[in-house]
């Protein structure tokens, strides 16, 4: 178990993960103070390179799949709720990388 960082060190973690999923997904995270407790579970267990890591590699594969760029399916998609809740989810995401086809577009989608 790694130590447990101070709650700012956290927040100001959380901010950056955010910020990151955010511009990459085209979505907006509401509600992000509900995630820190989510955030510092993860930190007893995993780096930040590697928590960093999965959350990129996740972005890579939504932007890469056609079915989580269909507008009825973005919103699932999107969710960081879902990379949060489930700590199987960094390992699972550590270890898997995807490259977006050129033929597949990108469609842009807003969380308002």
């Amino acid at each position: 178990e790694l130590p447990v960082e101070p709650l700012e060190d956290i927040s100001d973690f959380l901010n950056l993960i955010i910020s990151i999923w955010e511009k990459e997904l085209q979505t907006k995270v509401e509600k992000p103070e509900l995630y820190t407790p989510l955030l510092r579970s993860l930190l007893k267990v995993f780096s930040k390179e590697d928590i960093i890591k999965s959350f990129k590699n996740r972005i890579d594969f939504v932007n890469a799949s056609p079915w989580h760029q269909a507008p009825e399916n973005r919103a699932t998609a999107t969710s960081i709720d879902f990379m949060l809740r489930n700590e199987d989810n960094v390992p699972k995401w550590l270890n898997t990388s995807f490259t977006r086809k050129e033929e597949t577009p990108l469609r842009s989608i807003k969380n308002n």
